[in-house]
């Protein structure tokens, strides 16, 4: 049921509860039925078993990680130090890194474009969002000068850019100098590692936890 219509809003009243909620009309004008959102859920969901059930979520420990849709690694680092319990994992290792967490404002530069490495070598901490663009242009005057001295080339009939031949020939004689494989044992060349994350999520966070529960709160497993 529609009532009370002042130009572009109407009063949807549910058909079923009665729940009544200002709303575009023009979103629910041409609609037979008019319900709520949970009355709506209900009927659509009637007869459906939720996915979950019988299944028994596993535990998070601290130092676990997944990777989020957006491609970043995210570390469990416990409700009681972030609202949802997660954290991107390149911000936990530039926040141990520099002993405090890294503000909402900073932003984790990854140096390769590769997010899931979070190699303290490959992060670079930019003060906000404009420092981090420009950081990021500074790629694009690089490559365009590369174009310019003619080590890329640009093919019309595909529309891409590549390397010209001399580059690569370049490359190809000096690919041990230029791109020799990390030693992961180096200091800052190692990925860390689940049970390492879990340490800087204790180092962090333990003075904070301590803080919020009143000196009584104990560090985290």
């Amino acid at each position: 049921m529609l009532k009370d219509r002042a130009g572009d809003q109407v009063t949807r009243v549910c058909d079923d509860c009665g729940d009544e909620k200002r709303v575009s009309y023009w979103n629910v004008y041409k609609k037979d039925a008019h319900r709520c959102y949970r009355c709506n859920n209900k009927l659509t969901n009637l007869g459906k078993t939720p996915w979950n059930k019988g299944h028994k979520q596993q535990p998070k420990n601290v130092g676990n990680i997944y990777t989020h849709s957006d491609g970043y690694p995210m570390v469990w680092v416990g409700k009681t130090n972030t609202n949802h319990g997660y954290m991107p994992v390149h911000r936990l290792v530039m926040s141990d890194l520099n002993g405090r967490l890294v503000t909402k404002e900073e932003k984790v530069h990854h140096v390769n474009g590769d997010k899931e490495d979070f190699r303290p070598v490959n992060l670079f901490l930019c003060n906000n969002m404009s420092h981090h663009r420009k950081v990021h242009a500074q790629l694009e005057t690089l490559s365009m000068s590369l174009v310019k001295m003619g080590l890329i080339e640009f093919d019309h009939a595909k529309g891409e850019y590549s390397l010209s031949r001399p580059m690569e020939k370049f490359i190809e004689e000096k690919l041990g100098e230029l791109l020799e494989t990390p030693n992961e044992k180096d200091e800052g060349n190692q990925q860390p590692s689940s049970a390492e994350l879990a340490e800087k999520v204790q180092r962090l966070f333990r003075e904070e936890v301590h803080q919020k529960s009143g000196g009584s709160a104990q560090p985290l497993p």
